[in-house]
């Protein structure tokens, strides 16, 4: 029993034969053929026909189904195809169910589901070319970072800036009024730094040439990689441009394409290169004999070849190149 897709047009060839002899007869009497739906009494008529003694061979027939929910036909169900007006040899042959297939019903449906788009292997071919930016191993995810530190550069640096970045205190002869540098682990009076004021409440930790760097401020922040918290911050953010205004580096994932390749026999092989042979092996292949050969996009390059344990019946498949 075959399963179709609804909307499918199909042929099922069958033959008929003289009860007399069990020779095959042609198919007579104005034949008519009708399909019936399981638990349904009445029989579809409506996309179905019949040519009798096909390509001159006695008792051969072929049936056309086509298949649309227009002329009646459901997803889900099983159908019989059988003579509904006809002789064979003089004899009448009504009622003789000449075929039987399902619509949609296969375990093998059920568990791929309905293709959005032509076909499974063309909605294989969507994914992969939204997929392209990904790269190899991953690498354009891995590029991408987290999405937040876009923003990080502005919150931080307009809280640091006005009181603490870039800022020194002279700690030379004759300089900052105001401040016992004796005991400036404990200082608690505010210097004047150029129209900007900093409170030291909090311990010095450290000098740095004439740079006082102070308390909690520098104990959550610690020093800065490059020349600055804000040089870094920008770092960051240049490594990060890919993601863009609203994720626009992540939209860009899916509108590029991948490059064509494929992994030799026996050798690991990238995401692209997992996609493009699945795509070969499912929608551009030939058979002769027990060699299939699986070709690129162009439907005639090669890209990988297997060996079938049978040429007619096969029940493995081995990749030789």
């Amino acid at each position: 029993m075959r399963d179709i897709t609804l909307g499918d047009t199909f042929y099922h060839f069958f033959t008929t034969r003289a009860f007399a002899t069990g020779v095959p007869a042609t198919l007579s009497g104005t034949p008519v053929l009708s399909v019936l739906e399981e638990n349904n009494v009445t029989p579809i008529t409506a996309g179905v026909s019949v040519q009798v003694d096909r390509a001159s061979v006695v008792g051969l027939n072929q049936a056309t189904i086509v298949a649309t929910g227009a002329n009646g036909f459901e997803t889900g169900k099983s159908y019989g195809i059988y003579i509904s007006t006809g002789t064979s040899g003089g004899t009448s042959v009504i009622g003789e169910v000449v075929g039987e297939f399902t619509i949609e019903k296969s375990a093998a449906f059920i568990r791929l589901g309905a293709p959005a788009g032509a076909s499974v292997s063309a909605d294989i071919a969507a994914i992969e070319a939204q997929t392209d930016d990904i790269g190899v191993a991953g690498a354009g995810l891995t590029a991408l970072g987290d999405t937040r530190i876009a923003n990080l550069d502005a919150t931080v640096s307009s809280r640091l800036a006005p009181t603490v970045a870039a800022r020194t205190l002279d700690v030379s002869a004759g300089g900052e009024a105001g401040v016992d540098w004796a005991n400036v682990g404990t200082q608690s009076t505010a210097v004047n730094l150029s129209a900007t004021t900093v409170n030291l409440t909090n311990t010095v930790t450290t000098y740095t040439g004439n740079t006082v760097q102070t308390g909690d401020s520098f104990a959550r922040l610690g020093l800065p990689a490059g020349a600055s918290v804000s040089a870094d911050i920008a770092a960051i953010e240049a490594q990060t441009d890919d993601i863009g205004a609203a994720g626009a580096g992540l939209t860009a994932i899916w509108t590029t394409a991948l490059t064509q390749s494929y992994a030799t026999d026996g050798s690991t092989f990238t995401g692209a290169q997992a996609l493009y042979m699945m795509w070969a092996f499912m929608a551009e292949k030939a058979i002769v004999g027990t060699t299939l050969t699986a070709n690129q996009l162009d439907g005639t390059t090669a890209a990988m070849t297997f060996t079938l344990s049978d040429p007619t019946n096969p029940v493995s498949v081995t990749r030789a190149t």
